[in-house]
């Protein structure tokens, strides 16, 4: 199981997105852990790609 410090870090940084607080973050975070296959590999990938192209 992730650690659970980890888990509250991703939501603190994701509730600092325009338009989402901790509950919503808690919601996006928990439906990445339950699909991660299927969302945050993906994810992270581009989100990689992305940061390498806008360096």
């Amino acid at each position: 199981m992730q650690n659970i410090s980890e888990i509250e870090e991703l939501i603190k940084l994701i509730s600092k997105l325009p338009g989402l607080g901790p509950k919503s973050a808690k919601r996006i975070v928990l439906k990445l852990i339950n699909n991660r296959d299927e969302l945050v590999k993906p994810m992270a990938n581009t989100l990689a790609q992305v940061y390498k192209k806008c360096s």
